[in-house]
């Protein structure tokens, strides 16, 4: 079969992460049989770790670059990354090149691509996590970038209030950053946090930042005297979420000519 589905995800040396990876890896290739389904790291910190490692990943054109070498010149690439920033203008830089080499490539974006896919997971978050239960507030925190793509998590921040008051989304990188989270809990009167993930899979950023090292969103919170406890979970871990990177994979692969 003439055709292909490379994954292209951010990357994590983390084995928690790479493992979400392997079980949506797992989801295209049982809903696509007998299509070939490969993996790209789209950040080069990552590969480069890896390889000094032993451990050499792909990034997207080298990837594309074997598909092409095996005879394959249709490929739908899904990325597995939050929001369209940095990361995912490569993956768009990459498909660019392999279509000026012949090849037909079609790029499904990642989870938030625009308003519409805001408001659906905003909606499912919404059903599937706590709110406000035993006076318990959620706060996720994304990754954020200087990016213009970084204004979804802002939106999605928005969406969540809207359902709830009891759910709220942060940046790491950007705005709203934790010191704005916390004082608006401590406006709003919150006692207890439930932290969570609002990266693709558990790594680094999820352990380090969110949850153990002495400046993470828990330690800040901590010291403004709420009571926190951290979940360590991906979106990449959350079926329904997935289920929403698979349609925009389904959308690229109908856009492929037969």
């Amino acid at each position: 079969m003439n055709l292909a589905i490379l994954l292209a995800a951010y990357g994590s040396r983390q084995p928690g992460a790479q493992a979400v990876i392997e079980r949506i890896r797992d989801r295209v290739s049982a809903a696509h049989p007998g299509v070939v389904c490969s993996v790209a790291f789209t950040s080069r910190c990552v590969r480069g770790h890896m390889a000094r490692c032993g451990q050499a990943m792909d990034s997207v054109a080298e990837a594309l670059g074997k598909l092409r070498d095996q005879g394959i010149h249709r490929v739908a690439v899904l990325s597995l990354h939050i929001v369209p920033g940095d990361e995912f203008e490569g993956v768009l830089s990459a498909a660019a090149e392999a279509r000026a080499q012949g090849q037909q490539v079609e790029v499904a974006g990642p989870l938030l691509t625009g308003e519409d896919d805001v408001e659906r997971v905003a909606g499912i978050l919404a059903r599937l996590l706590p709110q406000g239960g035993n006076g318990e507030t959620v706060l996720l925190m994304g990754h954020g970038s200087k990016h213009p793509g970084n204004a979804l998590y802002a939106s999605l921040d928005r969406a969540l209030n809207r359902r709830s008051p009891h759910l709220h989304l942060g940046a790491l990188e950007a705005e709203p950053g934790i010191e704005h989270l916390r004082d608006r809990l401590l406006d709003q009167g919150v006692t207890s946090v439930l932290l969570l993930p609002f990266l693709f899979g558990p790594g680094y950023h999820a352990t380090q930042d969110l949850a153990e090292g002495p400046d993470s969103w828990l330690a800040v919170l901590t010291r403004a005297g709420l009571r926190c406890r951290a979940e360590i979970k991906g979106a990449g871990e959350y079926e329904e979420l997935v289920d929403l990177w698979l349609e925009h994979l389904d959308k690229a692969l109908s856009r492929l000519p037969r």
